[in-house]
This record gives structure tokens, C-alpha cells and sequence, in this order.
């Protein structure tokens, strides 16, 4: 099942119907109990997809703790000779995940959300951490004009997105997804790391899971210097040296795989 759908009014619905919910959901920003989540919570929704996680699991579930020591370690593992290091996490502030990385890792990062609600203390303790919060719609190609020009940056290393509650709400089309995919990776540096939420985690059936898996296998057959995983609602994808600079699309992959 491609991720890509030639039913262009079911995807322009969508759009709509994702932008009404961004303008409900700015009106509760920093009103959620998932807002400026800690790191133990981003490591509990990735840890599907943490190599780490996987390698060392065995009948007995590591802690929360010890999860994301794991999840900080990979990342700085992977990122180490990358030079100075630019993280962003699209749907969220990002202040308190990334305090939690390694004193001086991060050289620059940034949150974006629909509307910026820190008060002056959270900006002056963040602005000593070289981190800042765009307003936006992470959706919305202008966002990143702004994201690129306040980083003062073309490209970024780490994409982290976890919206939780939010995309119960949202209309997740195939179309969308890999417009958005490939709109992140284009923007990640080469060896750079992306892991996204994309479906509600209690979603029962998983409607978008099986859209992913797909997309992923078909995608490891024709680039696979493009390291990709798919957990239950989440994906990691790892832009490793050698891979191409823009991911194909959807309709692309899939006829090739096909042939």
C-alpha cells in the first residue's frame, strides 16, 4: 500500500481539516500534560526503534531510566563526529529534552510550536541552553523559512516529533505523509537522525502502521544507504554517509518495486 494517493479531494480535506485543527489546538497551547516533555517520555514512545533497545532486551523490561540513557546514548553515538550539532523537535518546545543531552552536544537547537507560551524566565533559561521556539504550523513550508532563518542554518542533524494526543485529531493521508517525510529528510544532514510519531499510540486497528512498513520496505530496497525502522506508531530513519540527498516519492518506489 503506497503512501502516496491520487484522490486529490480526499487529500485537499485533509489538509483543511488538519489547518482547523491547528487553529483549535493553538488556542490550548502548553495547556496538555505531554507539553515539554522530559526525555523518558520521547524514549518510551522511540523505543520500538532504538537499536539499543532492541540489542539488549531480553525477557525483562529495562526501566524508564535506563531507556533513556539508552535513547541520549544512541543519538550522541551517531551524532559525535557530525561537528556542531543543530536538533530541532517539530510539534513541541524541546527545552526540557534537550537539557537532558550532554552539556555543549547540541551547538544550537529549537521547538516549534503553533504559538510560543514560555514566560521570561523559560526564555532566558533556554536562551543560556542556545535554544529557541519558533511559532508555527510544522506543516506549513513557511514555518521552516523561519525555522532556517533563526538557526541560521540550511540543514539540521536530529528531527525528533512526538505530538501524542494532537493526531487523534489530525487526518494523517498518505499524500501528506510522504510530502512530510520527505520535506524532514531533505532538511536532516547527511548521517543525521529522524524519529517521528506518527499515529496515536492506543490507535486500535493501526490505521497508518501498515501505510509505513510498506513505504519503509520499499524504500530499503532502492536506497539502502537509508536506514529505516518502523515500530507500532513510530518510525526511525537514519540519513547514513552515502545516501541520497532527497528521498523519491512514494509512487516512485512503489513502481519500482513492483516491476
Amino acid at each position: 500500500m503506497a503512501l502516496e494517493t491520487n484522490n486529490f479531494s480526499k487529500l485537499r480535506r485533509a489538509v483543511r481539516i488538519n489547518r482547523d485543527t491547528a487553529e483549535k489546538q493553538k488556542k490550548e497551547e502548553g495547556s496538555w500534560s505531554a507539553y515539554d516533555s522530559p526525555i523518558e517520555r520521547f524514549a518510551s514512545t522511540f523505543k520500538e526503534v532504538l537499536p539499543p533497545y532492541q540489542k539488549l532486551y531480553d525477557s525483562r523490561e529495562p526501566g524508564l531510566q535506563q531507556i533513556a540513557e539508552m535513547f541520549r546514548q544512541y543519538i550522541e553515538q551517531v551524532l559525535q563526529n557530525s561537528g556542531h550539532n543543530i536538533a530541532i523537535e517539530l510539534g513541541g518546545p524541546g527545552s526540557a529534552l534537550f537539557r537532558s543531552f550532554s552539556e555543549g552536544f547540541f551547538n544550537r537547537t529549537a521547538g516549534i510550536c503553533l504559538k510560543d507560551v514560555r514566560k521570561t524566565k523559560e526564555k532566558v533559561i533556554d536562551e543560556m541552553y542556545h535554544h529557541t521556539i519558533v511559532a508555527g504550523d510544522i506543516f506549513d513550508v513557511k514555518t521552516f523559512i523561519r525555522l532556517k532563518h533563526t538557526l541560521n542554518t540550511q540543514k539540521v542533524d536530529l528531527i525528533i516529533s512526538r505530538i501524542v494526543a494532537p493526531l487523534y485529531d489530525m487526518r494523517m493521508d498518505s499524500a501528506i505523509l510522504d510530502h512530510t517525510i520527505r520535506s524532514w529528510y531533505k532538511l536532516l544532514n547527511e548521517n543525521g537522525l529522524i524519529f517521528v510519531q506518527f499515529e496515536g499510540l492506543n490507535e486500535i486497528p493501526p490505521i497508518t502502521e501498515p501505510k509505513v512498513k510498506a513505504w519503509a520496505k520499499a524504500l530499503s530496497e532502492k536506497c539502502p544507504e537509508v536506514e529505516v525502522q518502523v515500530g507500532k506508531s513510530s518510525l526511525r530513519l537514519h540519513k547514513k554517509p552515502g545516501a541520497p540527498g532527497e528521498l523519491p516519492r512514494a509512487k516512485e518506489l512503489f513502481s519500482s518495486s513492483s516491476q
